[in-house]
C-alpha cells in the first residue's frame, strides 16, 4: 500500500496492553492498494509540505519513495527537532534515518524496515507504568510533548 498523504494529522497513537504505544495510519482516501516498486504515477497528490520533490514536478514518479519522504518529514516534525538541538544518543540514529528518508533522490531513500533501534532507548515502559495512566490521543499533534517526555518509548511507535 502507498498511502500518498503521510503527515502527522494522519497518524494516531493507541495505547495497548502493557502501555505499549502503537502508531497507526489513518485516512486512506487517496492510497494505492497494489503499489509496486516499478509503478509510476502522474500528477500531484498529498499535502504541501509533506510531498516529495518529485511529486511537485511534471515527470511521473514512484509512489513508495514518495511515502518514505513524507515519513521522514513527519518524523522530524513529530520529534520537533531543531537541527542545532543537542540530541540524546537515543534520538541521533532516528533523526539521521529520518533525514535520509528526505533525500532528494528517491533511489537513496531507505526502506522503512531499516529504521534503527537503539539499546540505549528501551522500547518498553518501566514496570511502574500502566496503560490506564496513558491517554489515547486523537492525532499525533497532541502527544508531541508527551512523547518527548517518554523518549524511551518512541522506538516502540515504529511498527515494522
Amino acid at each position: 500500500i502507498a498511502h500518498m498523504d503521510i503527515k502527522p494529522d494522519n497518524l494516531v497513537v493507541d495505547v495497548g496492553p502493557g502501555a505499549k504505544l502503537t502508531l497507526k495510519i489513518i485516512d486512506f482516501n487517496i492510497s494505492i492498494l497494489d503499489a509496486h516498486k516499478w509503478m509510476v504515477l502522474p500528477g500531484q497528490c498529498g499535502t504541501v509540505g509533506y510531498m516529495a520533490p518529485e511529486v511537485l514536478g511534471d515527470a511521473p514518479y514512484a509512489p513508495l519513495p514518495v511515502d518514505r519522504y513524507s515519513c521522514g518529514v513527519s518524523m522530524i516534525e513529530l520529534l520537533n527537532v531543531d537541527r542545532d538541538e543537542n540530541l540524546d544518543s537515543c534520538f541521533e540514529d532516528f533523526v539521521a534515518f529520518a533525514t535520509r528518508l528526505q533525500d532528494w533522490s528517491p533511489e537513496l531513500r531507505p526502506p522503512l524496515v531499516e529504521c534503527p533501534s537503539s539499546p540505549s532507548c528501551p522500547s518498553s515502559p518501566s514496570s511502574s507504568s500502566s496503560s490506564s495512566s496513558l491517554p489515547r490521543y486523537p492525532s499525533f499533534r497532541s502527544p508531541r510533548r508527551a512523547l518527548r517526555r517518554r523518549k524511551g518509548q518512541l522506538l516502540a511507535l515504529v511498527e515494522r
